[in-house]
């Protein structure tokens, strides 16, 4: 049974959903990436989900929302946004976990997640505490089987001092899913938070991730790598927020578009005024394969302070003719050329992927795309 205070909270959420707005869905004058789902229709309910969950020992992962009052600190350390889909999932949310890694320990082994949404909605919460001096990798992966569906999730990490964490997602939900994605984590002193997430379903994926540095010395990297085809609309947000001085950021945000596919990348390096010495960067990387395919970029740095170092780059382009041509001149085919050249552009990401196994499934879902 949940506690008190987060019933009363969910009211409250319900409250504020119905006179929010939905994200306008609209950047500027020329992008817009709306997704053709009908919001009115959603409400709250049981979804199903099969699960399986790999802890190592001395991790403590909880399933369920009758969690301790510990965890008031989620919901009052992090910001709220204003638009009905986060309070849509705040006052439905249907599926929780709770992960603690354990203060001063090393958990070599990776904590695993696998879901399978056979039934949804799905809005799910995940709570990650990563005490002093810990360190941690977690993967989580989702898929489903659910037809039209709707797949929310609120991924919230703080990171205590001097603690490590790696947070892998991988969303490969069915096309006609509408998948509404949600991370935020917050550095403390000395602490590191590295976010890598890859998405290659769901026929629309609105990606909000936040990576607030709040600790002096504190260290994030956001690494984003998508791909999209058929009609697939992605809408990537990508945000460094330096609140303490010499705190370091890094994104990396990399795409490919094949057939009538539309993908958006929208990037923040934020400095605040009491961050000197911080250092923060920011790439945007986008491939297209298909004359019909469309990419934006918008990289933005807000800088309150002089003494910093921050810089940004976008780049949207089609493969490169000459080498495309080199490799059908070693005897490949077009098509194998173009996927040779593929893979190389993900490596880097892949890369992350120390299992054999895991890095495989990767590629395959990447590859697989290219010939939907």
């Amino acid at each position: 049974m949940e506690p008190a205070w987060f019933s009363d909270y969910r009211k409250k959420a319900l409250e504020k959903a119905k006179n929010a707005a939905l994200p306008e869905f609209k950047y500027g004058l020329a992008i817009t990436i709306k997704p053709d789902f009908d919001f009115s229709t959603l409400i709250g309910g049981e979804a199903k989900v099969k699960a399986m969950t790999k802890v190592p020992s001395g991790v403590e992962a909880t399933e369920g929302n009758a969690f301790p009052k510990k965890f008031e600190s989620f919901f009052k350390e992090f910001e709220e946004d204003t638009h009905k889909l986060f309070w849509l999932h705040q006052a439905h949310a249907n599926r929780f976990l709770s992960i603690t890694i354990p203060e001063n320990k090393n958990i070599e082994q990776a904590i695993e997640i696998d879901e399978s949404v056979e039934k949804g909605p799905l809005f799910e919460t995940i709570f990650i505490h990563a005490k002093k001096g810990s360190s941690s990798k977690i993967i989580l992966r989702r898929d489903g089987t659910l037809k039209t569906g709707y797949v929310s999730d609120d991924i919230r990490v703080i990171a205590e001092p001097r603690s490590k964490i790696e947070i892998i997602t991988i969303q490969n939900l069915p096309k006609d899913c509408t998948a509404i994605q949600r991370r935020a984590s917050r550095a403390k002193k000395a602490a590191v938070v590295n976010w890598i997430d890859l998405c290659f379903g769901a026929t629309y994926t609105k990606s909000d991730m936040w990576n607030d540095l709040v600790g002096e010395e504190a260290q994030g990297t956001i690494t984003v790598l998508f791909n999209g085809t058929g009609t697939q609309k992605q809408d990537f947000y990508t945000a460094s927020r330096h609140l303490a001085p010499y705190t370091t950021s890094d994104i990396l945000t990399k795409g490919v578009l094949n057939k009538q596919a539309k993908g958006l990348s929208r990037g923040l390096v934020k400095i605040a005024q009491n961050a000197q010495g911080s250092n923060g960067y920011e790439k945007q990387d986008l491939l297209l394969l298909s004359p019909d395919a469309e990419a934006d970029a918008i990289p933005n740095l807000e800088i309150d302070n002089n003494e910093v170092r921050c810089t940004h780059g976008s780049t949207i382009g089609q493969i490169d003719a000459e080498k495309l041509f080199y490799l059908m001149s070693r005897g490949l085919s077009k098509e194998a050329a173009t996927r040779k050249i593929v893979e190389g552009y993900f490596a880097p990401v892949l890369e992350h992927f120390t299992d054999p196994q895991v890095r495989e499934k990767m590629e395959a879902s990447i590859l697989a795309l290219l010939e939907e």
